[in-house]
């Protein structure tokens, strides 16, 4: 809904967002303009971006990548409008992470589902992927200076009460038992969000 967005216009950045939905376009158009800003929002799909090469100075995109059917080809289109040297920063989903597990433990290990599989169909929208880090520097071969930090996210760590699919004195007690702090301390390498940060390399445009 243009949140991050328009934290990019309040510090004076020049920029530009897109989104698949009109409908979302609109919410964050309306968001952005409460706060008297003047946002540039197109609708486009990030499998073929609609700019030319080397347009812009940094391509951002926080939990997005991984809803694509086809994650490597927005990365290569994320690459293609970078200028050289300029830098790309993403969030994608971690394999195999706390909430995966949590999932895999409530759904799919009863129906013989892998973990993948279980969080491709049960976290957020059908068709949600999960990468580990090999895979994301595979798709990523053609940045430079690739760097991934593994951080937990609230769901990780169930820093959020029980929605209302989740009430019964069963889940109430796991997420009053979890062990949230010593978690933070000893399991970092199963937190679910990839912060990803590379290079488009200035010999390769």
């Amino acid at each position: 809904m243009g949140a991050d967005y328009e934290q990019w216009l309040k510090v004076g950045a020049d920029a530009t967002g897109v989104d698949l939905s009109a409908n979302s376009l609109a919410r964050a158009q309306a968001r952005c303009e409460r706060s008297g800003l003047k946002p540039d929002l197109r609708l486009a799909d990030a499998e073929n971006l609609p700019f030319p090469n080397g347009t812009f100075d940094v391509v951002y995109s926080y939990g997005v990548m991984h809803h694509s059917p086809d994650t490597e080809r927005c990365l290569h289109e994320a690459w293609r409008i970078l200028k050289p040297g300029a830098t790309v920063r993403i969030m994608l989903y971690h394999h195999a992470s706390l909430t995966g597990l949590m999932l895999w433990l409530r759904y799919g290990v009863w129906r013989g589902q892998s973990l993948k599989r279980c969080v491709y169909e049960r976290l957020e929208s059908p068709g949600t992927k999960s990468f580990s880090k090999r895979e994301v520097m595979k798709m990523m071969s053609h940045f430079d200076d690739v760097r991934i930090e593994q951080v937990f996210s609230p769901g990780d760590l169930l820093l959020h009460r029980p929605s209302s699919r989740f009430q019964s004195g069963g889940y109430r007690l796991v997420w009053r038992l979890f062990p949230r702090k010593l978690l933070s301390r000893v399991a970092r390498r199963w937190g679910l969000f990839l912060l990803i940060t590379a290079r488009k390399g200035c010999a390769q445009f």
